[in-house]
Order: structure tokens, then sequence, then C-alpha cells
């Protein structure tokens, strides 16, 4: 059976080699999937291990204890581009808005957020300053006078995030199916990515580590035959270092998103 079966209503249980390509289509109402994707730019042998997003003012990205995530700006002036923010409630549940851009100056959600995994562009204009979001704070043009209250940032030239950093919502159980990493920039270095899982109310516990060489093998891919099963409410916290000052260490991962409530009635 093909996918054009799928998509034409003629099959309303795909085959197994269909399944992945009826998720990402949206046509499992039970399951959806995502690909994240980070880079950490500038990693010198004395940071240690830095989270991997692309907001290089700090090593270790800080995560809300409330939902204050409640304010964007930009650094230029001429920035008013819509911008699409995905995160999540204080009770994990997801929200999708858009909050539009004033230049320099502050402009607050409509939904404050606890988690925040993804910023983008809505416009056809590229953006032309970096863009923050982050608990009302001071800022000067724009930017947030205090590193640790960045949650999102979009570079320039991006219009989007590069960031690691996911939570998995209420009434979902995440299956991660794929893991890659790579130098992002030409360095004679060695590199290692350590992939966490923070549990609701728990500490990290490290799932995988991965060795990364700027020679020789540089790239590391790893498809999960039988995924890594994440329960809801987790962190992912993605961390890397380096031997070598002003390495780049990209990583993407590829996950399924299954209610909880499915794989109940499946198991009863």
């Amino acid at each position: 059976m093909s996918i054009q079966s799928i998509i034409q209503g003629k099959q309303t249980k795909p085959v197994i080699e269909d399944f992945y390509a009826a998720v990402a289509l949206g046509l499992s109402p039970y399951h959806s999937s995502e690909r994240k994707f980070a880079d950490r730019p500038n990693i010198d042998a004395a940071d240690g291990y830095v989270d991997i997003w692309n907001y290089s003012a700090v090593n270790s990205y800080t995560y809300s204890t409330s939902a204050d995530i409640d304010t964007i700006s930009s650094s230029n002036t001429g920035d008013s581009q819509p911008i699409l923010i995905y995160g999540l409630d204080i009770d994990y549940n997801p929200v999708i808005q858009t909050a539009t851009l004033d230049g320099q100056n502050k402009v607050t959600l409509d939904t404050p957020l606890f988690r925040i995994w993804r910023m983008q562009n809505l416009n056809g204009t590229v953006l032309a300053g970096d863009v923050y979001l982050y608990p009302d704070t001071a800022i000067v043009t724009g930017v947030p006078t205090d590193t640790s209250k960045v949650r999102g940032f979009v570079a320039i030239g991006d219009n989007q995030t590069l960031m690691s950093q996911f939570t998995v919502p209420a009434g979902k159980t995440m299956l991660v199916t794929i893991v890659d990493t790579a130098f992002s920039k030409p360095q004679a270095a060695t590199g290692i990515v350590n992939l966490y899982a923070r549990p609701f109310g728990g500490v990290p516990l490290i799932t995988s580590r991965y060795a990364v060489h700027s020679q020789g093998s540089s790239n590391y891919n790893q498809n999960a035959p039988f995924p890594f099963i994440i329960p809801e409410k987790t962190d992912i916290i993605a961390q890397a270092n380096s031997s070598a000052n002003g390495a780049g260490i990209s990583l993407s991962y590829q996950f399924i998103l299954v209610d909880n409530d499915y794989i109940a009635t499946k198991k009863s």
C-alpha cells in the first residue's frame, strides 16, 4: 500500500512501512512527530559541559519553576514580525501562540509559559536582530541584561531557534527514534555529548553518551529499532564539551509522541 492511498482515504489502517509517513502527515489521531535540532557554537575547553543551544552567553540553561516566561523583544528597532512560539503551560499542556515584535520594546505574551521549545519567524521578512524570550526583566536595546533570564533565542539569520531543550507534554509518552550529533565548525577537537532525561520531580538521568571527533568519525548517528521511552513531564537535556577552544557541536533528535490514553487502551 502506498502513502498516496492513505492520503486519499482508501485505507484506514496503514501498514508498518507507511506508519512514519502517516504520523508526519497527521493521519494518525493518537500520534504526532517532531524533530529537534540544535547547535552550540564556540565551546571552549575550559567551559566543561554546556547545554546545547545557540545562546552562548550562558553555559547552563535555566528552567523556570513557574509560568513566568511572558516577554519577547528584538535587538533591532525595525523588527515587527509575528513570532510563533511553542511551549507548555504550568500544567504541562501545549500552548502555541503568536507574538508580534515591536522592535526593541517589550511585548507581553497572551499566555505565560512554563516551558518553551521553539520559536520561528512567521513573516516573509528576515529578522534583522536577535530575538529574546524571557520572564519580564530589565533590557537594554531589547536585550535582557540578566542573561540567565533568557529562555528562547533566535539569532540573526536563523529565523528560528536552535535549542535542544524539550519537555514531554502531559498525557503523552515520547518515543525517541533517531539521535544525530556532529561538529558544526571545523576544529581539531574531540567532543562528548551527554543526553539526559529529567523525570517529573526527579534529577537528570543520563540516557546516552556520544563521542565525536573533528577528524575521522566527525558524525554519530543512532537509529533505535526499539525507541527510547520517555514519560510525560520529562525534561530532555543535552550537554556537550570540547577538547579545544572555539568548537561547535550540533545535535538533532527525532521522536513520536503517543497519547497515554491510547497506550492504556491497547494494554487493556
